[in-house]
């Protein structure tokens, strides 16, 4: 036999469905504090996470400020090297003209000395 719905068990189901959904709502706010909780546990992680870029870029830039210096310093000093190298080859072009001019000195005065050692025989 089919029982029928008396106003006493229509009221008792009312209510078990109204604790039912004060316990999911209850379950529900515990999750919504639980992620409040990530939330601001994530924004202290992103505190971190900037603080710690800001120190990582501060020090890559003072490290190619730093590299940039010493690069210069290099440029400086090749500079020097090479103008001594231009220096140093004006000074053998100058030396070979002067060996040169030697050179033919030497050829001139034994030419000179052969023809007056063919006059003096002939």
């Amino acid at each position: 036999m089919r029982e029928s719905w008396t106003d006493d068990r229509l009221d008792y189901l009312n209510h078990r469905v109204d604790d039912g959904f004060k316990r999911v709502d209850e379950q529900f706010k515990r999750v919504d504090e639980q992620f409040a909780q990530v939330d601001k546990q994530f924004e202290q992680v992103d505190k971190r996470f900037d603080r710690f870029e800001e120190h990582i870029f501060d020090r890559l830039d003072r490290d190619a400020r730093r590299a940039d210096e010493r690069f210069n310093e290099l440029d400086r000093r090749m500079s020097r090297v090479e103008s001594g190298f231009d220096r140093m080859d004006q000074n053998f072009a100058e030396l070979n003209r002067v060996m040169v001019k030697f050179a033919y000195g030497v050829i001139g005065t034994m030419f000179a000395g052969f023809m007056a050692v063919l006059a003096t025989t002939l």
